[in-house]
């Protein structure tokens, strides 16, 4: 993972600022997606907030800023030329989509996307090595840069080069740690989480789910709660769904439709959005 951020703010500097939140009672909230929550309303919970900004001045011909003549300015961080959306700020950490016109790398120049990971309290690089939890992401979309689609539930480090001189050392390498997703034993027949969790991703008509092993009199049964996207038809996609369930993980599932934000509102107060939940016993 790439840790440099660039800025819409300053398109001529490529910089990113985050306003100061040290005059507050208390530390802001997390903004863990585009639009803070899924109604991408674009309103933050937080009083107090600095209602103004100084963005300071460069220091001669360089690119970089006099920290003495900002204000409400917490930290800069370099990034590339370009960067769309907004950074997602969760567990201490900013992350960004940016292009390579500011490589970290030297090794790795020319037309790249690149994701950012820099530390929330100073704007300082996350340093290789740390364990992180493994995001998946598509390389290319209509605005060149990436944006961060879903846990894998794998946690993992990120070292900038392998223990190897070969011709494949000039790639960063990601090591396996740990994992956090499971399986589901429903009627005898397992369901891995990540597995049904990749496959609700790939349902176009879902926007957000929930999934429970759940006991129905003397059996067990699998209960998929759904919010779908406006104008799709809730009886026919249930009737897909069901089928694509049963034909895919042997399981005829309980499809259970929700009113949009439903699942959101339930997540809200979770450090970790609990999709998969055992409730037999």
């Amino acid at each position: 993972m790439n840790d440099r951020l660039t800025s819409a703010l300053f398109p001529a500097a490529a910089a990113l600022l985050i306003l100061s939140t040290a005059s507050l009672a208390r530390a802001a909230g997390d903004w863990p997606q585009w639009g803070n929550t899924q109604s991408r309303n674009m309103a933050c919970d937080e009083t107090g907030l600095p209602s103004d900004f100084a963005a300071g001045e460069f220091v001669g011909a360089s690119d970089e800023i006099d920290m003495s003549t900002t204000r409400n300015v917490k930290w800069i961080a370099k990034l590339g030329s370009q960067s769309y959306g907004n950074p997602t700020v969760a567990r201490g950490r900013v992350f960004v989509g940016t292009n390579n016109d500011s490589p970290r790398d030297e090794r790795l120049r020319g037309d790249r996307s690149n994701v950012y990971c820099l530390d929330e309290a100073t704007g300082d690089p996350v340093p290789d090595g740390e364990v992180g939890i493994l995001v998946m992401t598509p390389l290319w979309n209509n605005t060149i840069t990436p944006f961060l689609r879903w846990n894998t539930g794998d946690y993992v480090t990120r070292v900038d080069r392998g223990a190897t001189d070969g011709p494949l050392a000039v790639f960063p390498v990601i090591r396996h740690a740990a994992r956090t997703a499971g399986f589901f034993k429903v009627s005898g027949i397992n369901v891995n989480q990540a597995d049904i969790e990749d496959f609700m991703h790939r349902q176009e008509a879902v926007t957000d789910f929930k999934i429970e092993a759940v006991e129905t009199g003397a059996l067990d049964a699998l209960r998929v709660s759904i919010e779908l996207r406006q104008g799709a038809e809730a009886a026919r996609e249930t009737e897909r769904l069901s089928h694509s369930v049963k034909t895919t993980f042997e399981l005829t599932p309980e499809i259970v439709v929700l009113e949009p934000g439903t699942l959101e509102r339930e997540f809200a107060g979770q450090v970790k959005q609990n999709r998969f939940i055992d409730r037999r016993g």
